[in-house]
């Protein structure tokens, strides 16, 4: 199965030079070429078809930013301008499975195979983990969140999910599917007077089910990657409480850990942040 792939060395290069304390991943907008066979299939067939689940598959991998994307029709060219978490994101090598079926089954219906470019570094957006092997993970979110709800415990950077440990089995539908309700939660608490209450408890309660939920993918993650799992606790009313609502130890830092936890729990593995 093939497919082109264009790096741009010198996109990279620009990127270093005017962000050189970058400690992440930068962003980057990719040009894509996709080129439909009108003997196979019509063009709205194709775009429906094929090409939309192919693309779905990459975002639900992390491979693409969701909602971040425009596809144009051009002389039979369909032309995709769309953004990943890296230089490299788009390449087969990080395709799970789903992935590497979608892109058999667009090749069967197109003239050749698809053609992905670099065109430069993304404005304004967060970069993303680039670091080998993180020490630990948070799970972390909030209402306006675009990226992987998975931060690194090092650099405190979203990792794309296509970088976690696991297998090509994986569509992290049961992380997906927290991160949609964390950001309906979140979103009541922050723009919602009638549902505020509502949301504060999901995001802020140790027993709410939001808050088991995260817990037990936090377990099931953390199994996976044999790497330490957090999660982050949201506790606006409560930013001076000092032991750890799951096990009543000790639990605030010294100081703030990458300038917003100021509370830690090891045993629980709860993070959490104060005003």
């Amino acid at each position: 199965m093939s497919i082109i792939f264009v790096s741009s060395r010198a996109a990279r290069q620009v990127t270093d030079a005017v962000y050189p304390w970058k400690r992440g991943s930068i962003m980057f907008t990719f040009k894509g070429e996709f080129f439909p066979d009108p003997a196979k299939a019509s063009l709205s067939e194709f775009y429906e078809g094929e090409l939309a689940v192919f693309l779905h598959t990459l975002r639900r991998n992390g491979q693409l930013i969701e909602q971040h994307w425009n596809l144009v029709e051009q002389n039979g060219v369909v032309k995709l301008y769309c953004i990943a978490p890296d230089e490299d994101a788009l390449e087969p090598r990080h395709y799970n499975r789903y992935g590497l079926e979608a892109l058999g089954g667009l090749i069967q219906r197109s003239l050749r195979p698809p053609v992905f470019r670099v065109i430069g570094k993304t404005l304004g957006l967060s970069d993303a983990c680039a670091c080998e092997s993180p020490s630990y993970y948070v799970l972390f979110s909030n209402f306006v969140a675009e990226y992987s709800p998975v931060s690194c415990g090092d650099c405190n950077l979203p990792v794309p999910l296509y970088k976690l440990p696991g297998d090509s089995e994986d569509e992290y539908y049961a992380l997906r599917q927290w991160q949609g309700e964390y950001k309906a939660c979140d979103s009541l608490f922050v723009l919602s007077g009638v549902g505020e209450g509502f949301g504060y408890r999901e995001i802020s309660e140790i027993e709410s089910p939001l808050t088991k939920e995260g817990l037990e993918i936090c377990r099931e993650m953390s199994q996976k990657s044999k790497r330490p799992f957090y999660y982050f606790l949201h506790r606006h009313y409560v930013p001076q409480e000092s032991t750890c609502p799951g096990c009543g130890q000790e639990w605030k830092l010294d100081g703030k850990l990458h300038g917003i936890y100021t509370f830690k729990c090891d045993q629980c593995r709860l993070l959490s942040d104060a005003p």
